[in-house]
């Protein structure tokens, strides 16, 4: 029994460390909150994928996705402001800030037409995947 108390106790012990280490607990608030931003960025960019790719029928939902990357482009722009390091973000973002930035805005822009055009009608994958470019900035200012 004691055994089994023991490895539990590690086990608890190393969910968070490895949270951390991830990027997901981070110490800093700013730095945390930033991290769930960008998650949410993810989850609605890999929705549109799948919507795209026809593995799910919710082609009414597209608009709906690229308003949340509209939105979350501009709350993404928010949480770096602080130019906080940490997370999964290079050091040299904060001395490329404002190639960061224009990227969030263009990102913005390019959903919120990503969902004006759903709204009139189908969406071409190629126009979709030419307008969300999140791999461009990931390449240059994320840490893999």
């Amino acid at each position: 029994m004691t055994r089994w108390i023991r490895l539990f106790a590690v086990a608890l012990l190393a969910v968070p460390m490895s949270a951390r280490a991830q990027g997901g607990l981070a110490q800093d608030p700013i730095v945390a909150y930033r991290v769930e931003v960008m998650k949410s960025l993810g989850t609605q960019a890999a929705a549109l994928g799948a919507i795209m790719q026809k593995k799910v029928p919710f082609d009414q939902n597209i608009a709906l996705h690229a308003e949340a990357i509209s939105l979350g482009a501009r709350e993404a722009l928010k949480a770096f402001e602080p130019k906080q390091p940490g997370g999964a973000s290079r050091p040299e973002l904060w001395d490329h800030w404002a190639d960061v930035s224009a990227r969030f805005k263009a990102l913005d822009a390019a959903a919120a037409d990503i969902a004006k055009q759903a709204k009139a009608g189908p969406v071409d994958p190629k126009t979709l995947l030419a307008a969300l470019t999140c791999k461009s900035c990931h390449d240059l200012y994320r840490i893999r």
